[in-house]
């Protein structure tokens, strides 16, 4: 009888560290999202003619496999413009899920 109780404890605890082992794959750093944020701000500044710099404005967690950030653009003449993304996990690699509308705005 302590046999079998010991085995269902030992088959519990596999099974519950297993699952967390899992769900731990899927979470998203905050990091990842910060530097995939930068990245995609300048491949966007260097295809905009015009364009003197990008950064990173925001980043806010969501879930725990989702992050939201916003990249700024910064142009000539004191003005700038910003779209937030949504990046997620997928099959562990860290993907752009969505994004917002650009919003173009004067900084004077």
């Amino acid at each position: 009888m302590k046999l079998k109780v010991v085995l269902g404890c030992l088959l519990v605890f596999l099974l519950l560290g297993t699952g967390t082992a899992q769900a731990f794959r899927w979470h998203l750093g905050y990091g990842q999202a910060m530097r995939e944020t930068q990245r995609y701000g300048e491949e966007w500044c260097d295809e905009e003619r015009e364009c003197i710099s990008s950064e990173v404005l925001t980043c806010e967690r969501q879930t725990h496999s989702r992050v939201d950030c916003a990249p700024i653009l910064y142009f000539p003449a004191q003005s700038a413009c910003i779209q937030e993304l949504h990046w997620g996990v997928s099959r562990g690699y860290v993907v752009l899920k969505g994004y917002g509308r650009i919003s173009c705005f004067s900084l004077r």
